[in-house]
């Protein structure tokens, strides 16, 4: 599955996890898998990596392959911090958390959407753990987007729950299981990997 430009999320959706209470996701389709295009893009759109969301357990990661992942991750870890208490941090101070890992209006979103929780004194307490991740080829936009990869993840959010002030749970609660996939990128000029978007994928998630 090729998915050539992924949309950052509105400010009422994690990053993460989607919007609460989303649908189980659909059945894998049978579809040609594409590869990606070496012709130049414009910075607008990105290239096409190859991905599929059938995971393979014994796949061998190349550097940009897993500092994209390990972005994904780090994105998870720190989506964990702010989460467990967004009361404590200011807003300068969830931009820092997730500036190292997002990038663009992912970074807004992640930060509107933990700004919105603060206001209403609620948290999110567990943590994203992967069931299996996929990470597509390597794809160069040849253009001031870098660098992409689309990492490919089943969640397991068996342990994530919403809750209010005194601690109970609130309504439109995460999934157990969630596939996802992330646009991963390192733009020209610059070091860094970062996450500039996520969209729900359509395949098999669960244990």
């Amino acid at each position: 599955m090729t998915i050539r430009l992924l949309l950052g999320v509105v400010v009422t959706a994690s990053l993460a996890i989607g919007t609460a209470g989303c649908t189980t996701p659909q059945a894998p389709t049978t579809a040609p898998t594409p590869t990606a295009t070496s012709s130049p893009t414009s910075a607008s759109q990105s290239a096409s990596p190859t991905v599929s969301t059938t995971p393979t357990p014994s796949q061998t990661l190349d550097a940009n392959q897993a500092a994209a992942v390990s972005a994904v991750r780090g994105f998870w870890a720190a989506d964990a911090k702010v989460g467990a208490d967004p009361a404590a941090f200011t807003k300068a101070q969830m931009n820092a958390e997730f500036g190292r890992y997002l990038g663009g209006d992912a970074l807004t979103s992640q930060v509107g959407y933990f700004t919105k929780l603060k206001g209403k004194g609620h948290r999110r307490l567990g943590e994203i753990a992967a069931v299996w991740i996929k990470a597509s080829d390597v794809a160069d936009n040849h253009s001031a987007r870098g660098l992409e990869v689309h990492v490919t993840v089943c969640q397991d959010q068996t342990t994530l729950q919403l809750v209010d002030k005194a601690g109970q749970p609130v309504a439109n609660q995460p999934t157990d299981f969630n596939l996802r996939q992330y646009s991963v990128r390192k733009p020209a000029k610059e070091t860094r990997w970062r996450v500039y978007g996520a969209v729900a994928a359509s395949g098999e998630c669960g244990r």
